[in-house]
């Protein structure tokens, strides 16, 4: 996704206050290009980008490409395995691959781990199949051990409504059966902040464009 991505990283950038210790966010799924973690890296915050492993060798390999900061004091960035598949009891924050059963060959001892100031995933809701184990995915890192009982972090999913009935399904399942609060950030908000960061779009770049907030509700 192009358009949604874009707008996120955007409104990433201009929202969220920034801090280099602060904040630690988790980018859950990205394309290899990591347009994404780049942009929150280089805003000051440590990321830790998770892809499946065949994309997150990819993902890998562009960050350090891209990124080139050798400062002792700069901001951790990592392209990490996670597939959403596997159940969260099985996950290893300890290893590159969080999900697999490899063995690292380099130094792992200041890999980053939960929990996270906030999550954000975007284009992930485009397949039914997908839809309970990104949630499961979502939940488990909302809870403990990953996140404060008392303070799930915020996860912010940008997407391209393709499917508006899919993404209807997404919603439904995500207040119904995992207990998250969802709401939808204004596009008139959205435009607004890209156009103060220089980005300026006609209408029909927006239209199937949502950026949703989800917070798990400790009350439920």
């Amino acid at each position: 996704m192009s358009r949604g991505a874009g707008a996120w990283w955007s409104w990433a950038r201009a929202q969220v206050r920034f801090g280099r210790t602060e904040w630690a966010v988790q980018k859950l799924t990205s394309s290899y290009k990591g347009l994404l973690p780049l942009s929150l890296h280089h805003s000051g915050m440590d990321c830790v980008a998770t892809d499946i492993a065949s994309v997150a060798v990819l993902l890998d390999m562009n960050l350090c490409t891209t990124n080139r900061s050798g400062a002792l004091d700069a901001p951790a960035l990592e392209a990490r395995s996670l597939d959403w598949f596997v159940n969260p009891a099985e996950w290893n924050w300890a290893r590159r691959d969080i999900t697999g059963s490899g063995v690292d060959k380099d130094d792992v001892s200041s890999l980053l781990a939960p929990p996270f100031d906030f999550i954000v995933t975007t284009d992930s809701v485009y397949h039914p199949s997908l839809t309970q184990p990104l949630l499961r995915a979502l939940h488990a890192l909302s809870t403990p051990p990953y996140a404060p009982s008392t303070k799930p972090p915020p996860i912010y999913l940008a997407l391209e409504a393709r499917d508006p009935d899919l993404i209807a399904a997404f919603l439904d399942s995500a207040r119904t059966d995992w207990s998250f609060k969802c709401s939808r950030t204004d596009n008139a908000r959205l435009e607004k902040l890209l156009g103060k960061g220089g980005l300026g779009w006609s209408a029909d770049d927006w239209e199937g464009v949502q950026v949703w907030k989800l917070q798990l509700d400790r009350r439920r």
